[in-house]
Parts: structure tokens; C-alpha cells; sequence
């Protein structure tokens, strides 16, 4: 079992009703997400060579895209780590090296406090920005079938803030 299976049962039962709306604006449907959620884990493990249980932050301000990330590392059957984005670049370098994370998907408007935090690590992350023309080329990939996950695998990992001593992470299962 994946989480990621709610999507796309969302997406053959509501194909068309507005799965994203900014603002007024619908976003996308629910087939439309699916598919570049699919399209998108596609190319996490094609484009940038991703694994199954790869850990993939997600440092991001409230947006659409969000979803699509979220949505397309656990089709990959990649865990999904979300950091929040308004944390020091000191503490998103401890949380990815804790979490051995392999790629973090950012924001234009946090791609110099990534960039910074990423040079602090010893070990590389793939930096991915949202919205920029690499990105765009990732969802337009071919779909692939979500990948079976074991009910006791990881699906997210949660950091806590860390107020008495460093944060930890708290792992859910697909479960």
C-alpha cells in the first residue's frame, strides 16, 4: 500500500472537480494532478537517478506546488520530507544531513538560504526550484505506475522544532 493511492482514486472517482484552487483560481483538477504527480516521479527516479526510500525535502512556501511534490515523491515510493521554510539555514543543513536527504524541492524566494544550508552539508542534495524551466521539464515526463510500498515503510518524515536540544525527526509509515 502507498498513500499516494488516495490520489489516484480521487482521480478515477473525481476526475474532473477542482483538486487545487489559489485563490479563486482553480489550479488544476484531479486527473491533472495525479498526472503530474506521476509525471513528476518519473523523473525523480529517471531524470535525477532518485531511489525507492530516497528522502526528498520539500522547503517551500504555501503554494500549489506543494502538493505536486508531495504527491509525486510518494508515487515514486520516496519519503517525503517537509521542512519548514522559516527556518535558519543553519537548522535546514542539520535537518537534511540528519534525514540523508538526496534532492529539496524550494521556492524561488528560498533558493539562497537552501544554496547555503546545502554548502554547510557533507553530503550533496539536489536542489530543484519550483516554477523555473528545469522544473517545468520535470512534469512533462512520462507517467509511470505508483510504486507498491510496504505498510511499515517510511511515507514522511517529520522534524520536530528542536526547543530542547536538537530536532528529531518522527517517522510515519504508509500505514
Amino acid at each position: 500500500m502507498n498513500l499516494g493511492i488516495l490520489l489516484t482514486r480521487a482521480a478515477q472517482s473525481f476526475p474532473n472537480r477542482t483538486a487545487i484552487s489559489l485563490g479563486k483560481t482553480n489550479y488544476c483538477n484531479y486527473i491533472e494532478l495525479a498526472s503530474r504527480a506521476s509525471s513528476l516521479a518519473s523523473s525523480l527516479q529517471r531524470d535525477l537517478n532518485l531511489n525507492i526510500d530516497d528522502r526528498v525535502g520539500l522547503f517551500m512556501t504555501n503554494c500549489p506546488e506543494f502538493l505536486e511534490v508531495l504527491h509525486g515523491v510518494l508515487h515514486a515510493g520516496m519519503t517525503t520530507l517537509p521542512i519548514n521554510n522559516k527556518l535558519h539555514e543553519k537548522e535546514l543543513a542539520y535537518i537534511l544531513d540528519d534525514a540523508r536527504a538526496s534532492a529539496l524541492f524550494v521556492t524561488k524566494d528560498l533558493v539562497d538560504k537552501a544554496s547555503i544550508a546545502i554548502a554547510r552539508m557533507d553530503h550533496s542534495v539536489k536542489l530543484i526550484v519550483v516554477g523555473d524551466r528545469e522544473y517545468e521539464k520535470l512534469l512533462r515526463n512520462e507517467s509511470i505506475s505508483i510504486v507498491h510500498r510496504n505498510a511499515d515503510d517510511l511515507a514522511w518524515l517529520f522534524y520536530t522544532s528542536g526547543t530542547t536540544g536538537q530536532p528529531k525527526g518522527a517517522m510515519l509509515t504508509h500505514r
